[in-house]
């Protein structure tokens, strides 16, 4: 089921949107541990801005490749409808 997110995600010491409307997905496998973005606006982009407090992969939502990103603060655009996607192995 779908639940409100009540806290920050545990590996970000910041996570955020600009009032835009987001969707925040967290899944989890024998493996790895994903927390998905999705831009719900489907007419316009959007900021968003987070800090990690370790490295992890951002994965790209076109391509698939997936690069490492560092522990400071971070802005990125959020295309229409589209996702971003950070992965940490376990």
């Amino acid at each position: 089921g779908t639940e409100k997110l009540q806290r920050l995600p545990s590996n970000f010491s910041s996570f955020n949107s600009t009032k835009e409307s987001i969707l925040i997905s967290y899944l989890e496998t024998p493996k790895s541990e994903f927390v998905i973005v999705q831009n719900k606006d489907i007419n316009k982009s959007i900021t968003f801005r987070y800090q990690p407090k370790i490295a992890m992969q951002i994965i790209n939502s076109f391509t698939g490749e997936s690069s490492i990103i560092s522990t400071k603060m971070n802005n990125t655009s959020i295309l229409p409808g589209d996702l971003l996607i950070f992965k940490k192995d376990k």
